[in-house]
Parts: structure tokens; sequence; C-alpha cells
């Protein structure tokens, strides 16, 4: 037995044992895992004495299921020589996997441009296979599935992830608008100047920001506690502002008494939708913490289009900045077309389905500067420039 099995067995008995297994915050058994063994952490990976990477799962269910996105095969393949380990924590038993390419069936996400000498993508949980010749890939079983590993051809192994990968029909597919459609798209930027020369802007932004001060305790407390998790934080936000009664009790409970938080979103184009006069009003909720940089992840195209290919549709932002040191909030709702907004932003295909058009990806700063503006004026893009534009997104 060599010293990376030696230490593989350490590891798997570490997680084998009644303690561990009694942990179901992916967190703290992180943490233990850090006071107990020699940890390098990089980013979302936590790397034992030079040789076994472990990455950690959370699952609100007792099941060995889940629909996280895992690691990039770039990564996987840079560290395929040692154990690679899929931990994920639920409510009842912790689930060990192994991860090494032996036993990957295909690159799920974000693997649209995936080739023999170009690895892109991550994988799912469900990539990860379960059983490898009538192995179960389970705890119990890591040591012998990881010997059979090392006598697996690697180059092969990724060829057929690659050939499994490149098959993977897509589930969405690119919007077709008809000229009917188009014409309502192009048509957006008019509605959009009817809308804000009455009070129709004012008196939303007026009841969303009665919202956030409602919840500004909370909101500045999940920008805090969720500091490591700027997805979760940026949906559990969402939810203050524009969930029901019973999300927003939930999420209260979570933050007031520190216990992890499941919370289930729909992949929607807006966040907040409304009927006002004439107008069917989406809108979407962008929050950052305004000291550190980002990137928010804007909107999908295909989405987007295919609402404003409906009559009296109106399309807007609600930014909603967080200064952490002085404990504010500031807001501001502004049409996705206003031209700030758009400045910096750039088309994402990366994180997005392999037959659409991906989505818009906005910058940060602009954003920034907006929010923090008290006497910003909404700069609407001119009707040229916004054909010109949306001709622009359909191309994609």
């Amino acid at each position: 037995m060599n010293k990376i099995q030696k230490k593989l067995i350490e590891i798997l008995t570490f997680f084998s044992s009644d303690d561990v297994q009694a942990i179901t915050d992916k967190k703290e058994l992180s943490n233990l895992l850090t006071e107990r063994f020699n940890v390098k952490q990089h980013r979302s990976l936590f790397i034992v004495d030079d040789s076994i990477a472990i990455r950690f799962s959370h699952s609100k269910t007792a099941k060995n299921t889940s629909s996280n996105t895992v690691l990039a095969i770039k990564k996987i393949n840079e560290l395929d020589d040692y154990p690679i380990l899929s931990v994920l924590v639920t409510p009842g038993t912790n689930y060990v996997e192994i991860m090494n390419t032996t036993f990957i069936k295909k690159v799920s996400h974000s693997s649209k441009k995936i080739a023999n000498n170009n690895l892109v993508g991550s994988i799912n949980y469900s990539d990860i296979t379960k059983e490898f010749r009538g192995i179960s890939n389970s705890l119990s079983n890591i040591a012998c599935l990881y010997s059979i590993h090392e006598k697996e051809d690697h180059w092969q192994n990724l060829k057929r992830i690659v050939n499994a990968t490149q098959k993977i029909k897509p589930a969405k597919h690119k919007y077709a608008p008809d000229e009917n459609t188009k014409g309502n798209i192009y048509s957006a930027i008019d509605r959009l100047e009817s809308f804000i020369e009455g009070s129709n802007l004012m008196q939303i932004e007026a009841n969303l920001d009665v919202r956030v001060n409602a919840e500004k305790k909370y909101i500045l407390s999940a920008a805090q506690s969720y500091d490591h998790n700027v997805n979760l934080r940026g949906r559990i936000i969402e939810k203050l502002v524009s969930g029901t009664t019973n999300d927003i009790k939930k999420i209260k409970e979570s933050l007031e008494t520190n216990k992890p938080l499941s919370l289930t979103t729909k992949d929607a184009l807006a966040d907040y939708q409304l009927s006002l006069d004439k107008y069917n009003v989406a809108i979407d909720i962008k929050s950052s913490v305004l000291e550190k940089e980002s990137q928010p992840k804007g909107v999908y195209i295909d989405d987007m289009l295919q609402f404003l290919g409906q009559a009296n549709t109106i399309f807007l932002i609600y930014l909603v900045g967080i200064q952490l040191e002085n404990k504010n909030i500031v807001t501001k709702l502004v049409p996705i077309f206003d031209q700030n907004i758009l400045k910096g932003s750039h088309i994402e295909n990366a994180w997005s389905g392999r037959d659409t058009r991906g989505h818009i990806q906005f910058n940060g700063n602009s954003m920034h500067a907006i929010e923090t503006d008290t006497d910003y004026h909404i700069n609407i893009m001119p009707k040229d420039d916004f054909k010109e534009y949306i001709d622009m997104l359909i191309r994609q």
C-alpha cells in the first residue's frame, strides 16, 4: 500500500465515523476536516496532504441525489492521478463517492464547446456513476475503486467523457420570433417611454422600497451570513423583497437561529411580476455588496425576447446595493435598456443551455454607480440603437 492509498484509508475512516456522519452542515464538516488534517483550500476544493481532493455539496433531502454542479472537468483532469472525492452532506447520511475520470459519465454543465483538446464545463452530481462494474460507488468501496482507477487509461477515459457529452441533446432551444412578435419586441422601447412618462415607475419603486425597508435588518444579516455563497445570498435577498409571507418567515427563522437554509427558486425571467394599468411588468431583482467587485449574472436572452414579444410588456431591473460598513441599503428601479445598465455588459454563453443565445452578463461597477447616485436619471437607448441591439441579440 503506497502513501496515497494509506492517506485515502485514513480519510475514509474519518468520514465513516459516527460523529462525522451526524454532521448535517457542509461548512461545519469542512471545518472539522481542516482541524484534523493538513488541508489546503483552493476555492471549493479541499486538498489533504497535497494528495486527496475533496468537494463538499449539500442536499436538503436525505437521499443520494442532488442537482448541484460539482467540479470542472478541467480540474478533474489535472488531479486525476490522485483520489478525488465528492461528499454530499444531507440531513441523514453523508454520501461519499469517488469522481475521478473513470467514474464520470459526461459533462453536463457549460460544455457546449467541449472537445478532446478543449476540456470545458463542469460535472453535475448526477454525472458521477453510482455503480462501476457491479461495485457500488460508496464509502466502503472507494479504496477498491481507486485501485481500479489507477490501472485505467486516463486519455481513453477523457475521450469517452467527451464523446458522451457531445451526444447530449439540448432540452431548450433558441426562441424563434415571427414577424408579429419581432414587431412587439421592437416596440418595447416605445412602450417603455410611455410607461416612464406616467407615475407607474415611481409607484412600483416606492412599493419595492417599502418592502426593502421592512426587511432591512434581515437583508443586511443575509449579506453578512452568506458572504461565502453569493448565489444563495442573492436568492435570499430576492425572496425577502418579493417572496410570500411563508418564504420570508422561513428565511428570518434561519437567519435568527443560524440553521442551514434550503431555498427553492424558479428559474424564471423575473423575480416579481405584476399588472399595472395596461402593462404586464416583469422585475428582476439584482443585489450586491457595494464594497465588493461583482459581475452579476443577467437575464437569459431567449426568455427576455419571448417576454417582450408579447404586447404591453415592460421589463425592469430593481437594484439593491448593500453597504455593510455603514449598514445601509440603496436601491434603484431602472429599465434593462438603460444605457448605463448595459454599459460594460456582454453576452455570456458559458453557463447557458447548449442551443440557446446565452445571457446578458452585467457589469457590477455600472450598477453600483447607478445605485449610489441619488440624482440618477434614466437614460434609455435611442430607438435606432435599440433596434440594432435587439437584432444583435436575435442573431446570437
